[in-house]
């Protein structure tokens, strides 16, 4: 059984599209049909009926929606139960953010922790992590994560403005929306995150700041500001993704928040280890 193929099944329920669900998978759309193809095959009936706008479940792929959930439910149980009888713990990891508080708890030399079984796994797609993951350092997108992790913020950092060392605002102390007038200022796509939706919303009280939403905060968001000389907003953490930029704080209340994602209905391998933190 491949488990992949009901996931992304499941996604073109939701979505009714190949493209959009390619696009949250960050996958083609022909790599979608492919998997959705190899499905149908093996059950031997139709799923879906395409249409030129997109695609409509069939009465079997009807049928097959519940079930397919409650095999992406039991396969999560799976791994909770057994990860509790090996004591195994994974961390999954996101490019460009280092594994602070963790590693910060794991070089404790916690007694709590001495029996666990630590294995460190990157997060790919953030919109569907594996369900082998069980924690996640990073800050607070509730939109992509809320519907399997809950979140324990552990810290609070402010908000920065990322800039050229040669930028006439960079002999600033601190940078006022104000000051950001008739410059462009790169943020997150809307939608991605809520942290990023809040500064864009207090970005567009000043309507003279160009702002440019685009991608989510990775190596492609810092290279295309860094190639357009665009400011950026980030919270101070991403500092050093930015270089060769400085960074100067933003004059704002908002926050980033910053902490641990944590399996819903976590193991109690899970439960001991956010008791050491």
């Amino acid at each position: 059984m491949n488990i992949h193929e009901y996931k992304f099944f499941l996604d073109v329920c939701n979505t009714k599209n190949f493209s959009e669900t390619a696009r949250k998978n960050f996958i083609t759309k022909s790599a979608i049909i492919q998997h959705i193809n190899k499905l149908e095959q093996k059950l031997g009936i139709k799923l879906f009926e395409r249409t030129s706008r997109g695609v409509n479940l069939t009465d079997a792929g009807k049928a097959l929606q519940p079930l397919a959930k409650g095999i992406i439910e039991k396969e999560s149980e799976i791994i909770k139960t057994m990860h509790d009888y090996s004591h195994t713990l994974t961390i999954g990891t996101i490019y460009l953010e280092k594994t602070i508080l963790i590693n910060t708890v794991l070089q404790k030399n916690n007694s709590k922790l001495k029996d666990f079984n630590i294995n460190f796994q990157e997060v790919k797609n953030i919109k569907n992590v594996d369900n082998q993951i069980d924690i996640i350092e990073y800050y607070e997108i509730t939109k992509y994560l809320d519907h399997s992790f809950n979140f324990l913020k552990l810290q609070e950092e402010p908000i920065y403005i990322a800039m050229p060392p040669s930028h006439p605002l960079s002999c600033k102390s601190s940078i006022t929306l104000k000051d950001l007038s008739n410059y462009t200022v790169a943020i997150e796509k809307t939608g991605i995150s809520a942290m990023g939706d809040k500064i864009g919303n207090i970005l567009k009280r000043n309507p003279k700041i160009n702002i440019k939403s685009f991608g989510v905060y990775n190596s492609s968001f810092f290279a295309t500001a860094l190639y357009h000389n665009y400011l950026m907003c980030i919270p101070k953490g991403m500092a050093p993704a930015a270089k060769p930029y400085i960074v100067k704080p933003l004059n704002i209340k908002q926050k980033a928040y910053y902490g641990i994602y944590y399996r819903k209905n976590p193991s109690n391998t899970i439960k001991q280890f956010l008791s050491a933190l």
